[in-house]
């Protein structure tokens, strides 16, 4: 059930980068203000959830090392870990960025080793190198190629490489915040609002004080559904995240899991865009090494 979970994960998250491409596809739409749209929805969409739940069911026990742990995985990621990685983007490009940030893996478990004692089984430990190594292949295939240029490569192996680093590591540890908070709060439900409604108001001071929000709002309704459908997906991404740490599965393997997204992505553009990249031979391989790797992590 925990890994269940977690590829429920993965496809939020892949469908949430869908609905952002397709958002902002006119080029209208600054991504701060497409961000901002994106958490605003994820946390009307939470609390209507939350007052529903925990006015019917009853409230879960609160301490406050329970949430200062959901805050601190709030402000890790996606506030901080979005801010190096989208740093990163502008010294390497996106799809170097994405595939370094796929590291979260290991440092989580290396992470989860140290603090939680979490050990996981050889076949477990191989089944996400395989899927890490299905991941960068799938990324770098089924990107851009005219963002390598010779800047950016010149820079791989500098500034952008630390900064998308630093991500991969932010984005770890939040996942290992919230473990360790659902120790002392039970509830994957309060554990993702707090979350999100640290990522919103953090987000929105940055993007504020940055003069991000200064800009002309030139947005269509049709790109504020989909900023909003990836906004509700997002949430759904880490509710299932919760819900598979709190099912009691390992959490570097669960984020293992989490990092199929651009599968998900892939996927879901194929069945309702039919605009995917013709089938490559390394897209084959690419597919086969996650679904490979998933399987040894959930046997």
């Amino acid at each position: 059930m925990p890994y269940l979970f977690a590829f429920l994960s993965a496809a939020g998250f892949g469908l949430n980068d869908l609905c952002i491409h397709i958002g902002m596809r006119s080029g209208r739409v600054d991504s701060n203000q497409a961000l901002i749209i994106n958490l605003l929805s994820g946390n009307i969409l939470l609390i209507g959830a939350f007052i529903i739940v925990y006015f019917t069911a009853g409230f879960p026990p609160i301490n406050m090392p329970g949430i200062l742990y959901f805050i601190a995985a709030g402000a890790s990621a996606p506030f901080l870990g979005r801010i190096f990685s989208f740093t990163s983007i502008k010294h390497i490009g996106a799809t170097r960025t994405t595939t370094l940030r796929v590291s979260d893996t290991f440092f989580t478990m290396i992470i989860a080793y140290i603090i939680l004692n979490d050990i996981i089984s050889i076949y477990s430990l191989i089944g996400a190198v395989i899927l890490i190594m299905g991941v960068v292949l799938l990324v770098n295939e089924t990107s851009d190629s005219s963002a390598a240029d010779e800047n950016i490569i010149k820079n791989f192996f500098s500034t952008g490489t630390f900064l998308a680093l630093i991500s991969a590591f932010l984005f770890a540890i939040a996942g290992i915040f919230r473990e360790v908070a659902l120790q002392f709060i039970p509830s994957a439900l309060l554990g993702t609002l707090l979350g999100n409604l640290v990522a919103f108001t953090t987000n929105s001071i940055y993007i504020y004080f940055s003069g991000h929000m200064k800009g002309k709002w030139d947005i269509t309704w049709r790109e504020v559904f989909f900023f909003a459908l990836g906004g509700f997906s997002n949430t759904v991404g880490v509710l299932t995240f919760f819900l598979a740490l709190a099912a009691g599965g390992a959490v570097s393997l669960i984020a293992a899991i989490k990092n199929t997204s651009p599968l998900f992505t892939l996927l879901l553009s194929w069945l309702f865009l039919r605009n995917i990249e013709r089938f490559t031979a390394k897209l084959f391989v690419s597919i086969i090494l996650i679904l490979f790797g998933a399987l040894l992590i959930v046997v």
